[in-house]
C-alpha cells in the first residue's frame, strides 16, 4: 500500500474529532498514532471520521482496539463514522462492527 494519509483532530468542549483521508496500514500507522494520542490526553470521547478512508488492514485495526481499550478503561466513548463500503466491510469480516459503534456509511 501507498504512503498516503491525512489526519486532522477538531476538539471542541465534549469530544476530540478526528478527520482521516487516506490508507490506514503499516506504512502510514506512524503519521496516525501522534493524533491519537494527542487525542487521549484530552479525556474525551472520540469520534473518527473515516469518509475518505480507503484502506484499512490489521495495523490499522489494532491501532483502533488499542484506542477503544484505553477510551473504555476511561468510561469514554469511541464511535467512528462515515465509512466506505469496503471499510466496513472489513470491520464486520473481523466481528468488530458493533465494537466500534459505527456510524453512517458512504457508497
Amino acid at each position: 500500500m501507498s504512503k498516503f494519509i491525512e489526519a486532522s483532530v477538531d476538539m471542541d468542549d465534549e469530544c476530540s474529532r478526528l478527520t482521516i483521508s487516506g490508507e490506514i496500514d503499516l506504512n502510514t500507522i506512524e503519521v496516525l498514532e501522534p493524533k491519537l494520542e494527542e487525542m487521549l490526553k484530552e479525556d474525551k470521547d472520540i469520534l473518527i471520521d473515516m469518509e475518505n478512508v480507503k484502506f484499512i488492514d490489521s495495523t490499522g485495526l489494532g491501532t483502533l482496539v488499542k484506542l477503544y481499550k484505553d477510551q473504555k478503561a476511561r468510561n469514554r466513548k469511541l464511535t467512528i463514522i462515515n465509512t466506505r463500503v469496503n471499510v466496513r466491510k472489513i470491520f464486520k469480516i473481523t466481528c468488530m462492527e458493533e465494537m466500534f459503534n459505527l456510524g453512517g456509511e458512504n457508497s
